[in-house]
């Protein structure tokens, strides 16, 4: 697996980030397209493109075959990629995965999962007009202790745990919405990098907390997020489906 990926964007291109897609091609499509986001605009997914939907398929191709998109793991990866374990494959299927069997089939499968392990990271970070933005499927626990973005590149790379929590945590978001001692428990900014951004859990609207945010809006509000930041007001900008009002 690839502990810590790279990439800069083309400066004079658009960049977008899209929270977990699930299979949901369709709806993704026309996000695309409502929001009139061009051929050549930059893609970073939050993982967690298959499983649950109907068209996971073309989701898979695009993502790892169009040079200007691109994703973290997400953990419904990981159980694909781990399924050949028994436990992990009635995990897998009861919460989806069932959906990527049938429409990949178990080759399909198997071929998808060693391209992804090959591709896409625990962690991303992308360098566009200035600025650097990290990608992390599920969260950045407080417990650990770790408040720079280095630092947690350097742990991810040995504690096997850390990685765990990283693709299944909701520790930092669950203290955020309950408010409990978000002082001490939840860093509002994570030093070494200007944003962090998460999918994995389920919010009705953009959750930004400092400088790290989650945009999984697809499980709660039916609806898929794109986020991309105006370097002009220096303010995130959110896009919805058509028929979503907040």
């Amino acid at each position: 697996m690839i502990i810590h990926k790279k990439i800069k964007v083309n400066d004079d291109d658009q960049l977008y980030f899209i929270g977990d897609i699930h299979g949901d091609y369709g709806k993704f499509l026309k996000l695309l397209s409502f929001h009139e986001v061009e051929k050549n605009d930059y893609i970073v997914g939050t993982g967690d493109i298959v499983d649950r939907g109907n068209q996971i398929t073309p989701c898979c191709f695009d993502f790892l075959y169009k040079n200007n998109y691109d994703m973290v793991l997400g953990n419904h990866e990981m159980m694909m990629i781990e399924s050949k374990d028994k436990a992990t494959f009635i995990d897998w299927t009861w919460n989806g995965g069932d959906k990527t069997l049938q429409q990949l089939g178990e080759k399909g499968v198997e071929v998808v999962s060693q391209l992804m392990l090959e591709k896409f990271p625990l962690i991303l970070e992308v360098e566009h007009r200035g600025m650097r933005f990290g990608v992390i499927h599920a969260d950045i626990p407080y417990r650990y202790g770790i408040t720079d973005w280095n630092e947690l590149i350097e742990q991810a790379h040995t504690n096997k745990k850390l990685q765990y929590d990283l693709f299944w945590s909701r520790q930092s978001i669950t203290n955020i919405n309950k408010s409990v001692n978000i002082k001490s428990d939840v860093p509002p900014i994570i030093t070494g990098i200007d944003y962090v951004i998460h999918g994995h859990t389920g919010v009705e609207k953009p959750l930004l907390f400092g400088n790290r945010m989650w945009i999984d809006t697809g499980f709660v509000k039916n609806s898929l997020t794109l986020a991309t930041f105006d370097h002009d007001i220096k303010k995130w900008i959110f896009l919805y489906n058509e028929s979503t009002e907040y």
